[in-house]
């Protein structure tokens, strides 16, 4: 029906989208190491990931609130933010990993999460692949375009600091003052 056709075009639009803006992070692996250092490049390369992830489990999350299926979407929630603090905090801290085993446990933490939306997509929102109704896509789309200044100016509060850090302290001593702002961060969310 009309729900089913739907949820399948928003997921379909999800992964696309995110398939592309991942691909366009990845192409920062062919930028020459004189302008990017390889630390960086690989950071980014693992944020292509997080942002594929990412967008999928929020469609899913989007579909679940409108089915009004609270539980659900507060366990995934829940799921979510323990993991992507648990699993981040043990690569940078207990392992000794600095940012990169940060971002590492959080790429981890949400592909867990991504896995399990996808299951439940598939099976409980009987997502269709090839179903893409474009104008429901355009008009969700225009819908939502004034958010993304605020998702953006979000993006840049929350990890401004960090890009001036990296210029004062090591690696490191950076992933591991962002696993902890973020266990803060989700300890008060909760």
């Amino acid at each position: 029906g009309g729900t089913g056709a739907l949820a399948s075009s928003m997921l379909s639009a999800s992964v696309i989208i995110g398939t592309a803006v991942s691909l366009l992070f990845l192409l920062v692996l062919f930028v020459p190491e004189s302008l990017l250092t390889g630390k960086a490049r690989r950071l980014i390369a693992l944020c292509a990931g997080l942002v594929l992830f990412r967008n999928l489990t929020q469609m899913v999350l989007s579909i679940v609130q409108s089915q009004e299926r609270a539980a659900l979407r507060s366990g995934i929630l829940v799921a979510e933010r323990y993991l992507a603090m648990g699993i981040p905090l043990l690569f940078a801290a207990g392992f000794g990993w600095g940012l990169t085993g940060f971002f590492t446990g959080t790429l981890l933490a949400e592909g867990l999460i991504f896995l399990f939306c996808l299951v439940y997509a598939l099976r409980r929102l009987d997502w269709r692949w090839r179903i893409l109704d474009l104008p429901v896509v355009k008009e969700s789309m225009l819908y939502g375009l004034p958010l993304l200044g605020l998702n953006v100016s979000g993006f840049v509060t929350d990890w401004g600091d960090r890009y001036l850090l990296s210029y004062f302290r090591t690696e490191a001593e950076l992933g591991l003052y962002t696993a902890g702002y973020n266990m803060a961060n989700y300890v008060t969310m909760f």
